[in-house]
């Protein structure tokens, strides 16, 4: 799509959840080049006043910070107070929180933070701006996934779980909002080079496995693809191992073999 199609359809403003840095870094960058202003949402202050300041000198575009925790409830009612004097058209909800370990050796707390950041936060942000979109009949909506919610995914349980809700709710809101002329896209993006995903220290992945891909690769091929189809996959690997584990291979099979590669990269740490 030509960047004046693509900010009348999706500008003039983006909103990225997990904006200061790896996959949503990428989404505000390629928005960015296609002359979208920005608002990043983040706990880190420092992270994302550096990054704003970047943004705003190479790409010439406006960019404004939220520093706030998306775990909290009183979140939303910020990032209203902050929003309401703009027009955005384009919601990334990239923010997750990825508890790496066996489902009962975490807390309940922990349990709840995964549920508040991974699903009550997608549920929030899109309910606020989709109707806003409604209203002036256009919009983009991106939820990033993972593939971990394909099955159930030993040793980063909750997360799987909670990536599945994101996967299952962007597919119904893309049948819905499609007559509203407002494109929903799930990205089910594999292993990512993220500076948390590099901080978890994995060991080896299995042959069968992706390796991890460049975040811009991931948020310019989703970016591509937003407006063409519910789902998808970044990576040709990618693609291949979904149609793997969702095609291929029985519901047990596809647990085993991902329960088999998440314990090479992390079961002996545990």
């Amino acid at each position: 799509m030509k960047k004046e199609k693509f900010k009348q359809k999706y500008g003039p403003w983006a909103l990225i959840a997990g904006g200061s840095q790896g996959i949503g870094e990428a989404f505000a960058r390629v928005l960015a080049m296609k002359g979208i202003n920005l608002v990043l949402v983040a706990r880190r202050k420092t992270l994302l006043e550096k990054l704003s300041v970047e943004i705003e000198k190479t790409y010439g575009i406006e960019v404004r910070i939220i520093s706030a925790d998306l775990a909290e409830s009183s979140t939303i009612k910020i990032i209203e107070d902050q929003t309401k004097d703009i027009e955005i058209s384009t919601l990334v909800y990239n923010a997750a929180i990825v508890p790496i370990g066996r489902f009962l050796d975490s807390n309940i707390e922990e349990h709840q933070k995964v549920i508040n950041i991974n699903c009550r936060g997608p549920a929030i942000l899109v309910d606020y701006f989709g109707k806003l979109m409604k209203k002036r009949e256009k919009g983009g909506i991106i939820l990033v996934s993972s593939m971990a919610g394909f099955q159930g995914t030993p040793l980063t349980v909750h997360y799987a779980a909670s990536k599945a809700y994101n996967i299952v709710l962007a597919e119904g809101l893309w049948y819905e909002l499609r007559k509203h002329n407002i494109d929903v896209l799930v990205c089910t993006a594999g292993n990512t080079s993220t500076p948390n995903y590099i901080a978890t220290e994995p060991d080896s992945l299995g042959i069968f496995v992706p390796k991890a891909m460049v975040p811009m690769k991931v948020a310019k091929e989703s970016i591509a693809k937003l407006g063409k189809r519910p789902s998808f996959a970044p990576g040709l690997m990618n693609k291949f191992a979904t149609f793997l584990v969702r095609r291929i291979l029985s519901r047990k099979q596809a647990i085993n073999f991902i329960g088999r590669s998440t314990h090479n990269m992390y079961g002996k740490k545990l």
